[in-house]
């Protein structure tokens, strides 16, 4: 490869990073530096009920697209249970 490529490649390369950086702090509100504070919360729902030896089916509401939060992480722990997720629509 000669210098112009590598160059390009390097500068190309630059800008991508530099522009979804820009992205994750100006649009998605993340924190740059390890001492900026960020709201963030966590939620969790834990279910316990006894059974009556028939099938039990439990439903639970996951909101989705809530205007001025986002979504970062989304774990689903059912140890010994079934487990489906259906989208609306």
């Amino acid at each position: 490869m000669n210098s112009f490529t590598v160059r390009s490649w390097a500068l190309a390369l630059s800008l991508i990073g530099l522009a979804l950086t820009a992205y994750k702090a100006y649009e998605l509100g993340l924190p740059l530096t390890p001492r900026q504070n960020t709201e963030v919360w966590t939620l969790q729902a834990q279910v316990a009920f006894e059974g009556t030896g028939v099938p039990a089916k439990l439903s639970l509401f996951i909101p989705e697209n809530t205007p001025g939060f986002m979504l970062l992480d989304e774990d689903f722990i059912s140890s010994r249970y079934g487990l489906t997720i259906a989208k609306a629509g």
